[in-house]
């Protein structure tokens, strides 16, 4: 057998130095991702018609050595360390065994007793030593093997850290206008040199109840319920946006995708029964590839928001539509020949699009892998509070999901919650900070102090 060429769609990725001893192509059904949340399915539930994982596997037995021949967006990584690692820049951490090429979605790794990697123009060398290697090369990675089928890996990631503070937890529906210009003021005068340069409104200035006994209805568009915010905000959500510029703060909000019915929206989905399907947390929703329903659902309200001023937007109960919604009635989509996910991609990117791609897109909540590579940030874990059982369970969801950050989007554990104990607090900051993940505060304004 002559020297192995490892290649993916034509190109040659790695050419090993002396013939295997053995080689295979291994295809096996593709498995849906599990997420392991508390609340709602365990997996993601979706696998692609026919989709299956596909390696080569290739054994030698000796050392060999060569060249892996990578894009610029390629970083070494660790097929058995169960330490967190995370690499900045060319750096090789002592102890990878394995190449991830982004570009092109594929792993590398070499099994050996000792491997070793070194950056080189145009890709990593590697050198094994220790007897027998095995080489296994990945294709399509996290699209086939991790689950998260509709990546689209063009979309350009983003570059810039996302700072600042949220509403929420410091104030939760109790939100006031005077609140979000205390807040702006505070940090623009305290912490925007080190870089929290966003102050994001939550859930409480909106009119329509995410949660109502007998399914909420109105006259009103939709949008003017997002729009035109409730007395707690009486001079209104564009002066506040350019309250919060005036500071040199990026103002951003949150917005939920539930709906009241409205005669605006011309059609939801629908049940079984013909009806609107009304879910828990998402109330009803409209089709994404429905494109009339989709604007007076959920467009006209991003629209003015964008009109206003704000520039970074928060969109909650997505992992609600799918699960609570799209997912609870196939038959509708079945009936329109459409595919809910699909659909479900759709309605995010026309929200994406309104906003344009320099302003943050932060999808909330949970790892939703249907909506890879749309949004700029996804909330991978659960609401947070004031607690050390908080920033346990923000470390469970780093350590999960740590593999999606600045990969498929940019990763937030949800905010800080600062009020916890000095020693705690510092802790909290320094593994937001040291794995790279988005980093808000989440704090009534006195908590804070000069430690």
């Amino acid at each position: 057998m002559d020297p192995l060429l490892f290649a993916v769609a034509g190109q040659v990725v790695f050419k090993a130095s002396t013939e295997p001893q053995s080689y295979e192509v291994q295809a096996v059904p593709a498995q849906p991702l599990f997420l392991g949340y508390p609340h709602g399915p365990k997996t993601a539930e979706f696998v692609p018609n026919g989709r299956q994982t596909r390696s080569q596997l290739a054994t030698f037995d000796g050392q060999i050595e060569g060249t892996i021949q990578t894009s610029a967006d390629a970083w070494t990584m660790s097929s058995t360390s169960k330490a967190l690692a995370s690499t900045f820049g060319g750096a090789v951490t002592p102890g990878d065994d394995a190449v991830y090429d982004r570009e092109g979605d594929w792993l590398l790794v070499f099994s050996a007793k000792g491997v070793s990697l070194r950056k080189v123009p145009g890709g990593y060398r590697v050198v094994t030593t220790g007897g027998k290697v095995q080489v296994k090369l990945y294709e399509n990675y996290y699209r086939d093997h991790l689950g998260y089928f509709l990546w689209d890996k063009k979309k350009p990631l983003w570059t810039k850290p996302v700072m600042g503070w949220c509403s929420w937890m410091a104030h939760l529906q109790d939100v006031t206008e005077q609140h979000m210009a205390d807040a702006s003021a505070f940090f623009s005068k305290h912490l925007k040199a080190y870089g929290y340069d966003t102050v994001q409104m939550d859930d409480g200035y909106q009119r329509v109840p995410q949660m109502d006994s007998t399914g909420y209805k109105t006259t009103e568009p939709v949008a003017d319920l997002w729009t035109k915010a409730n007395s707690k905000f009486p001079s209104g959500l564009q002066s506040l946006a350019q309250k919060i510029k005036n500071d040199g703060m990026t103002p951003g909000i949150w917005v939920g995708l539930y709906l009241p019915l409205s005669p605006s929206v011309p059609r939801y989905v629908n049940g079984p029964d013909g009806q609107p399907l009304r879910g828990p947390w998402v109330n009803y929703a409209v089709d994404g590839m429905d494109d009339q329903a989709l604007q007076a659902g959920y467009l006209d309200t991003f629209k003015t928001l964008k009109h206003q001023g704000w520039d970074y937007i928060k969109v909650d109960t997505l992992r609600h539509v799918l699960y609570d919604n799209y997912r609870k009635t196939p038959g509708y989509f079945q009936a329109k020949n459409e595919s809910m996910e699909t659909a479900y991609r759709r309605m995010l990117s026309k929200i994406k699009d309104v906003w344009g791609k320099d302003v943050y897109l932060l999808a909330c909540w949970g790892t939703i892998p249907e909506l890879a590579g749309i949004p700029d940030g996804c909330r991978i874990g659960e609401d947070v509070g004031p607690d050390v059982a908080s920033m346990r369970r923000t470390a469970k969801y780093i350590a999960q999901f740590h593999y999606l950050n600045n990969v498929v989007w940019h990763n937030d554990p949800d905010y800080m919650c600062l009020r916890v104990g000095v020693d705690q607090a510092r802790a909290w900051a320094s593994l937001i900070a040291l794995t790279g993940c988005q980093t808000m505060v989440s704090d009534p304004l006195d908590t804070y102090t000069e430690e």
